[in-house]
């Protein structure tokens, strides 16, 4: 008895309609109304509502009617229409079974009051024919105890609360703002509805906790400014009267002693540093003193022998006229203006010699120092009489006879106009012959071999 009392009410609880109204999972909620249709049977004798739906959404709110009992019995199927009011109620019933849309019965009953209808044994298809709550559609119909009536009604729905155009955050949940958490505060990154610690969290061990709704840092306050809360954000943990961090009378003493320990470790390292530095300095000198005179002398010595086979050279050219106006003067054919011109042009030599020894020591002087070059940028260039007498980007301290040859500067300049160095077994050529004329557009790549074909010619 007691288990099909328990079947009975299962049956009760599923023939009940599924209502749209559904719990939230949010905390925070808010409502909104709008307008529906409700068709509702009420009962003529004292207008009581027996029967309601939601047109507009198309679920049932309240009915008297449950069905139950399905059975099966060879090719047949049926099941019991029960009615828990007080008046008969009419239905117009279909269904179908073996969930086939195609196989669909139905059937207009008048339900007693406080009882059941058995539906007929409908002739199903198929070996085993099924109906189920799920498969069967009802409309309540008018009778002589009822009539209907469709009214206009309002209903209030529950939304969830939006914060920032999101549903807001329940008390509990990881925010970073309170604007996210629909009780107003994040306090260390989790909503509440006050302005304080949600239940149960707890600072950092490391922190503590500061007016129940912050956490802030154990000893982080330096000396002379004020905690948030107490004396544990000072460093040495102790505050004056006026609430500032300082540090106790023990802490003070030896950090003092600390302090001048550190500072006469700092002044010892310091003197030893700078008697270092002053040896290193003086050794320096020393050895750059000597390298500088070795390099100038040894600079004058080669300007010496340059300067000295050029004299040598003009003595030659002067001894050779000296033999041919010898020659001359033996020859009888000869005039006397003749040898008054090779006279001159002799003592134009010596002056030209004289002039050209006194120009070679000074010039000399002049090229082995460096100049800015404005087709370079003002980088420092030098004459390299080791390489032709051409201008050579300056390398400081570095001889001119150990320069590369990829350090001229024509060389460079007509690389930066052109993207790219010389090609192997080509120089770059100056047109019009003035090696110190460097502008681009004097400059030429051409063969070696024709390169100094054309020098050839040039030398005669």
């Amino acid at each position: 008895m007691r288990i099909k009392i328990l079947f009975l009410a299962l049956i009760v609880i599923l023939s009940l309609p599924i209502v749209s109204a559904q719990t939230l999972a949010c905390q925070y909620t808010t409502q909104t109304q709008r307008e529906i249709y409700a068709q509702k049977l009420f009962n003529k004798e004292n207008n009581e509502v027996i029967f309601v739906k939601n047109i507009t959404d198309n679920y049932i709110t309240k009915t008297p009617i449950r069905f139950g009992d399905f059975y099966i019995r060879n090719d047949h199927t049926g099941f019991t229409i029960y009615n828990s009011y007080i008046t008969p109620i009419k239905l117009d019933i279909s269904y179908y079974w073996n969930n086939r849309v195609g196989n669909k019965a139905g059937h207009v009953f008048d339900v007693p009051a406080g009882g059941s209808v058995v539906t007929d044994e409908w002739e199903s298809i198929g070996s085993s024919p099924r109906i189920n709550q799920e498969s069967i559609e009802y409309t309540i119909l008018e009778n002589d105890f009822t009539y209907l009536k469709t009214e206009k009604e309002i209903i209030t729905t529950d939304n969830c609360k939006t914060c920032l155009d999101k549903n807001c955050l329940n008390d509990g949940a990881t925010c970073t703002i309170g604007t996210e958490c629909g009780g107003g505060f994040c306090i260390e990154n989790i909503c509440n509805n006050k302005n304080e610690f949600f239940p149960g969290f707890t600072c950092k061990t490391d922190e503590v906790s500061c007016n129940n709704n912050l956490c802030v840092k154990k000893k982080s306050v330096e000396i002379g400014f004020k905690p948030i809360c107490s004396e544990q954000e000072c460093i040495y943990g102790a505050i004056d009267a006026n609430g500032l961090c300082i540090e106790t009378q023990t802490i003070l003493e030896a950090r003092t002693k600390l302090q001048m320990d550190k500072d006469n470790k700092i002044f010892f390292d310091n003197l030893q540093f700078l008697i270092i530095a002053l040896v290193i300095i003086i050794v320096i000198s020393i050895i750059g003193y000597h390298s500088i005179e070795y390099s100038k002398r040894k600079n004058l010595i080669e300007k010496q022998k340059l300067i000295s086979a050029e004299i040598q050279k003009q003595k030659y050219e002067i001894e050779k006229m000296d033999d041919e106006i010898s020659i001359l003067r033996e020859k009888n054919n000869k005039k006397e203006s003749e040898l008054k011109k090779l006279d001159d042009l002799k003592a134009k030599f010596e002056i030209k010699t004289y002039k050209l020894a006194n120009y070679m020591s000074s010039e000399w002087e002049r090229v082995n120092k460096p100049f800015p070059y404005e087709l370079v940028g003002n980088r420092l260039v030098i004459v390299n009489p080791y390489w032709g007498g051409y201008y050579y980007f300056y390398k400081e301290g570095l001889d001119l006879k150990d320069y590369d040859k990829k350090t001229s500067v024509h060389r460079w300049i007509w690389k930066n106009a052109h993207g790219r160095w010389p090609k192997v077994g080509y120089d770059i050529h100056h047109i019009d012959g003035n090696k110190y004329n460097n502008d681009p557009s004097n400059l030429k790549e051409i063969e070696r071999t024709e390169h100094l074909n054309l020098h050839k010619k040039k030398s005669y």
